[in-house]
């Protein structure tokens, strides 16, 4: 599953098409469309293995200057199992403001599987704060084991940390019960994050996970990722 905010700022960056629009409507409220596609070497969610190899994914992302945004994002998942592969899409909205340097937030997000193969659902909020380089984030959800058989829903919640610097970045998280009832545990990254041409993006980090996650050992991986966004207004 992907964490829809990347543990960055969603502040927009929209222009204004021209001086004499300004002018004629200075009162009307900007939005954007965007879009993204990429590819993982691996995908990882929360220190926990979500694809065996090579993952392809794409995005949709409305924001508008208000701070509200609405998106989607799709990516292939599968385990060691031919019959675990799947197709996971994220749904996720919320609002983002900045109050004297703070930046603060409040969102969903709802992981859902294509087939129900690979995973059963979840449902999240997500709360976020963040100040200079570190942002602090707490996410609360369900895992709605119900959909998919007997089992009753189970509650759990995920805290972790970024600091952000000229492009490298740094990573720490907790999961409690997120990966089962009674089952916590942590990761933690270390990456860079660079633009190698217009609107398209590189990312290398070393991702570290207990053994909690990775359900046998702990685990060193080295990631890499690359993502083109564009624009459709």
């Amino acid at each position: 599953m992907k964490n829809a905010f990347k543990l960055k700022s969603l502040a927009l960056s929209v222009a204004v098409a021209s001086s004499s629009m300004a002018v004629m409507a200075p009162n009307v409220a900007q939005a954007e469309l965007t879009g993204n596609i990429g590819l993982m070497s691996q995908y990882y969610f929360r220190g926990a293995p979500q694809s065996e190899g090579v993952s392809p994914e794409f995005g949709v992302d409305y924001e508008h200057e208000s701070g509200f945004y609405l998106g989607l994002w799709s990516a292939k998942v599968g385990g060691p199992v031919e019959d675990d592969d799947d197709i996971e899409y994220d749904i996720y909205g919320g609002y983002e403001t900045e109050i004297n340097g703070f930046t603060l937030g409040a969102g969903f997000t709802l992981y859902r599987y294509l087939e129900g193969d690979f995973d059963t659902s979840y449902d999240e909020l997500n709360f976020w704060a963040g100040y200079g380089p570190l942002t602090v984030m707490y996410d609360r959800g369900i895992n709605r084991k119900g959909s998919a058989g007997p089992d009753k829903d189970e509650d759990y919640s995920v805290i972790s940390a970024e600091l952000e610097y000229a492009g490298f970045y740094g990573i720490y998280g907790k999961g409690m019960d997120f990966l089962g009832k009674g089952t916590d545990h942590t990761w933690a990254q270390l990456g860079y994050s660079t633009e190698i041409y217009t609107d398209t993006t590189i990312d290398f980090s070393i991702l570290r996970s207990s053994k909690e996650a990775t359900g046998d050992k702990e685990r060193t991986t080295l990631l890499l990722g690359i993502n083109k966004s564009f624009s459709f207004m």
